[in-house]
Parts: C-alpha cells; structure tokens; sequence
C-alpha cells in the first residue's frame, strides 16, 4: 500500500523559546505546508535534539513501503515591528 507522506523538523530549543511565556513571536511562514495536510505521528531525536513531525497531504509523491520518508522544507521569515 503507498502513502504520500513527509516529515519536517523542529529545533527542540525553537520550541521551547516560542512557547516561553510572555514571549511574542512575529514569524510568517514563507512556505510551509499545504492546506489540508494530515498529521500522522512525531518522534524525537535525542542525539541531534530535532522533533520530526510526520504528514499526509494528496499533493505528496506516493512512497512505498521501506522508503525512506523525505523532507519537506519549512522557511519561516522574521515580520518587521511595527510602530505607530
């Protein structure tokens, strides 16, 4: 049976600093995932502290089984402050 699935990353320290409380985040996703995308399941690895979160989207190439899942890149860009 084929699956159309992928994996992207995140930065373990990343996480902690975003959701640190008081903490304001101003980020845009430049590209990311597509609307509609499924999570499937997570895992850590501890040697390199990265979380790898497993997706499903219909727009994915079909894996079969034993491929390896590839990467999807996921590019976040600062916002500028605004003042008023």
């Amino acid at each position: 049976m084929a699956s159309r699935l992928m994996k992207f990353k995140i930065p373990i320290d990343l996480l902690i600093d975003i959701l640190t409380t008081g903490k304001t985040v101003k980020q845009q996703c430049v590209s990311g995932l597509p609307i509609g995308t499924k999570y499937i399941h997570s895992y850590v690895d501890v040697s390199t502290m990265l979380i790898y979160i497993v997706i499903e989207h219909a727009s994915f190439n079909e894996l079969q089984i034993g491929e390896v899942i590839p990467e999807i890149t996921i590019r976040l860009a600062a916002l500028e402050e605004i003042h008023e």
